[in-house]
């Protein structure tokens, strides 16, 4: 009796957990572009910082290749001035 109970929040919880609330996680197109362009900045100052600490931060065309890098990696291309995702 104790292993249904248990079972049977098991369950639901797993239901919840793959219905309802991923889909309260869904962002909004806009939200989509805010919070892609935010992972852009935070990746691009990165990558600024390791070139500036790697003593190349006077080369020109970091900020380029950094965008380049980061896109590549967050799987991201630009159109439009927003982040898409490359998918």
């Amino acid at each position: 009796m104790k292993w249904i109970l248990v079972l049977g929040i098991a369950a639901a919880g797993y239901w919840y957990w793959s219905g309802p609330f991923q889909e309260s996680r869904l962002l909004s197109p806009q939200e989509q572009l805010e919070n892609n362009a935010k992972l852009m900045k935070r990746c691009v100052d990165k990558e600024k910082s390791m070139a500036g600490s790697a003593g190349v931060g006077g080369i020109g065309g970091i900020v380029d290749g950094a965008e380049s890098l980061c896109a590549e990696q967050l799987g991201l291309m630009a159109r439009d001035g927003n982040w898409y995702s490359a998918e």
